[in-house]
């Protein structure tokens, strides 16, 4: 696997999601405390750019440290742990999904945010739409 992996995660009806065609994940839901990281990291913006990896690497943003591996009871996953100057240490649990990038649960995995925003759906080609209709209007 590669040792750099990347995602996008934006908001979808309210909920922090992601897409991941590759790996057969559509809308995967982050919940648990990674939706809170998510809140942070996104600087109150609807999208992330995230590029993460168990190996530290230039320009990282946030790290994670695993607490532990979840009981299979409560369908498995890993418990991480985010920590950063004047806030409480925040519990993070990464579900199932995490095997499909990592073998096994990174003990920290390392993230570069960048945030950003996402129109919805068919947004430019319906702004794209008025535009025109205006357009004709005038003529």
């Amino acid at each position: 696997m590669n040792s750099i992996l990347k995602i996008y995660a934006y908001k979808h009806q309210g909920q922090w999601v992601f897409d991941d065609n590759d790996r057969g994940l559509v809308k995967e839901p982050f919940v648990a405390g990674a939706d809170t990281l998510l809140d942070i990291i996104s600087e109150g913006k609807n999208a992330a750019n995230l590029i993460f990896s168990a190996n530290d690497f230039p320009k990282v943003t946030h790290v994670i440290t695993r607490v532990s591996e979840s009981a299979k009871a409560i369908g498995g996953g890993t418990d991480y742990i985010y920590e950063a100057p004047g806030m409480h240490p925040l519990p993070v649990w990464l579900c199932p999904a995490l095997f499909k990038f990592f073998e096994e649960a990174p003990e920290t995995i390392y993230v570069y945010a960048k945030p950003s925003e996402r129109t919805e759906p068919g947004f430019l080609s319906r702004v794209l739409g008025k535009v025109l209709d205006k357009m004709g209007e005038a003529i």
